[in-house]
C-alpha cells in the first residue's frame, strides 16, 4: 500500500498530528456535551439566551470537523436573529434602545395619566349601566 506520509509529502499536503487530532476530538465531544445540556434544560422549560447560543455556535464553527448539529443550530440562531431584528423594527421606537426594554413591563400602565385599572373599572361600570 501507499504510505500516507509519503503521499502527503509528494502532494504538498500537511496532515494533522495525532495530538492535534486528539485535541479536535476532545473539543468536538465537549461541544456536543454542551449542546446536549442545552437540550436537556429546554426540555425542562428553561431556555438559553440567544447570546449564549451564538457563543456555542461560534465555538462549534471553530472545530475543524463535521458536527451534524452545527447546521441545525446555525439555522435556529439565524431564525431567532431574524425574528429579533424584525420585532425590533416593529416595536422599538425613539427613546428605547433594545427590544427587551419595550417588551418588559414597567410599573403600572396608564391611560391619560390615570392607572389602567381605574380606566378599565370606569369602562366596565359604564358598559354595565348602559346595558340596563
Amino acid at each position: 500500500g501507499i504510505n500516507a506520509e509519503y503521499g502527503a509529502d509528494k502532494l504538498g499536503i500537511v496532515l494533522p498530528s495525532a495530538p492535534a487530532i486528539k485535541n479536535t476530538i476532545l473539543r468536538a465531544s465537549e461541544w456536543c456535551r454542551i449542546l446536549s445540556d442545552i437540550k436537556l434544560e429546554q426540555s425542562k422549560g428553561r431556555y438559553t439566551s440567544l447570546k449564549q447560543l451564538e457563543t456555542v455556535l461560534m465555538k462549534g464553527q471553530l472545530i475543524p470537523v463535521n458536527l451534524p448539529e452545527l447546521n441545525r443550530l446555525t439555522d435556529k440562531v439565524a431564525a431567532a436573529k431574524s425574528w429579533q431584528d424584525k420585532s425590533s423594527k416593529v416595536f422599538v421606537r425613539k427613546g428605547y434602545t433594545k427590544l427587551l426594554e419595550v417588551l418588559s413591563p414597567r410599573g403600572s400602565l396608564t391611560t391619560e395619566n390615570r392607572p389602567l385599572e381605574e380606566c378599565l373599572r370606569e369602562s366596565t361600570a359604564k358598559e354595565f349601566t348602559e346595558m340596563r
